[in-house]
Order: structure tokens, then sequence, then C-alpha cells
């Protein structure tokens, strides 16, 4: 019998009982005892059921604990090799400016410019006069990506805002 059907069979009994005034028959008895004994060993699997979740979701917890960690461990791993890769990177740049680029069985070495706006404002002009979505509001400063998006959609910028081309040289690899 499931664990609904036995609370069915109590609110039955018990509508029993009330009918007849109260007065436990023999029948009702052995009916009671019956649900009883069902009650307990299915509360006695339940309590089993419900310890095992406790004990699952314990286990988790201390798992997500430890993933935590190790993650912030990874993390930090991954920043640290970045550094490194730029450290070399910047040492290896001037040699190949000289060279150009180098073939090795990992790929292809070479010097890759990027070309970036980069956006200033005349001193006579103040920032806060910049229509909004050039400037972004912390202590002003020029929203650069709206800039950049504006320059690159071929919009005309606004008066005083100054713009050059800056020239970034990083080294690239291709497979």
């Amino acid at each position: 019998m499931k664990l609904y059907e036995i609370s069915i069979e109590w609110q039955k009994l018990l509508a029993m009982l009330e009918e007849i005034g109260g007065e436990l028959t023999e029948e009702l008895e052995v009916q009671a005892k019956g649900l009883i004994e069902a009650t307990e060993e299915k509360l006695k699997a339940v309590a089993f059921v419900l310890r095992n979740l406790q004990l699952e979701q314990e286990t988790l917890e201390a798992h997500a604990q430890v993933f935590e960690a190790e993650s912030e461990a990874i993390r930090l791993r991954a920043k640290a090799v970045a550094r490194n890769e730029e450290r070399l990177s910047a040492l290896v740049l001037p040699a190949l400016k000289i060279t150009g680029k180098i073939k090795s069985p990992a790929g292809t070495l070479y010097v890759h410019t990027s070309k970036n706006p980069v956006f200033a404002v005349d001193p006579s002009v103040c920032i806060a006069e910049l229509p909004e979505r050039f400037v972004r509001y912390t202590d002003p400063e020029l929203n650069k990506s709206a800039l950049k998006a504006a320059h690159k959609a071929g919009e005309e910028l606004p008066k005083g805002v100054l713009m050059e081309t800056a020239e970034s040289k990083t080294v690239a690899i291709r497979r």
C-alpha cells in the first residue's frame, strides 16, 4: 500500500468510527492495527529516503566547496599562464619585427598589427556637454566604445572629440 493510500484508509477508518459514535469495534481495531503497521513500515522507509537525501545534499555541498576552491586555483593558474604568455610575447616581439614571420612545427609566428581608434577630448571642450551616449558618468569620461562604434559607422564625431589611430603589436601564431 502506498503512503497516500494509507492516509486515505485512515480517513475512512476515522469516518466509520465517527458514524458508529466513536466506539472501536473488533473489526475496526484489526483495521487500525493493520494501518498502524503499514504506516510504521512506510514511515521507516521514508526515514531512510530522507536520510539518504540529507546525506546526498551534504555530500554535494562539500563537493561544491571543493570545486569552488579548485575553480579559484584554476582561475589563478590561467591568469599566471596568460601573464607568462604576455611576457614571452613581449620578449620575442623585437626579434620578430626584424625577422618577419618564422615558421615552426607549432605554427607560424608573426607580428600582428591591429589599429584601434584612440579618442580624447579637446581641452577647450567640456566632456559633460557631449551627447550622452558618448559619455559615461562616474567621473565624466569618454564612452570610447560608443565613439568607436560611431566612427566605425562613419558618423561624424562631436565637435571637440579628437581621434588618432594607435597601433598595437602582438605576437600571433597561425596553425
